[in-house]
């Protein structure tokens, strides 16, 4: 299965590290960015498996967290796995990473926080919407 790294270098430095999305057979475009959300559309084909890749700094408390969706048309393929780099150093950072599987055709929005769990309303939290397409 061959994936497409669609990362947009053109995010601030601190904040383009966050986003390292990868989708099988995708159109990747950014819609939108405003201070603390970034607003993505995608495409996908029903039936074919996707995954979301997302740094995080385990080590500061940080972790993306599911905010809302998926519903009808895409599946969640378990819980967040985490990559970490084998010569990973102390405050280094890692990938979340996220299984999803498109079921059928049609339109879903899934959100993620990137929060410190006893943190959530915090004024730092970071936002990535995704828009799916599902032909």
């Amino acid at each position: 299965m061959a994936f497409a790294n669609q990362f947009d270098k053109t995010l601030e430095p601190d904040y383009a590290d966050l986003f390292n999305i990868e989708i099988e057979i995708s159109h990747d475009l950014r819609l939108l960015k405003k201070e603390n959300i970034d607003i993505y559309k995608i495409t996908v084909h029903a039936k074919d498996m996707f995954i979301i890749r997302l740094r995080t700094w385990l080590g500061t408390g940080y972790q993306w967290e599911l905010a809302s969706g998926p519903k009808k048309n895409i599946k969640l393929l378990g819980l967040p796995l985490i990559e970490s780099p084998p010569n990973l150093k102390p405050g280094g950072s890692e990938l979340q990473v996220f299984h999803f599987q498109a079921m059928s055709r049609g339109f879903e929005k899934i959100s993620f926080d990137y929060v410190r769990p006893w943190q959530r309303a915090s004024a730092q939290k970071k936002t990535l919407q995704l828009y799916i397409t599902i032909e």
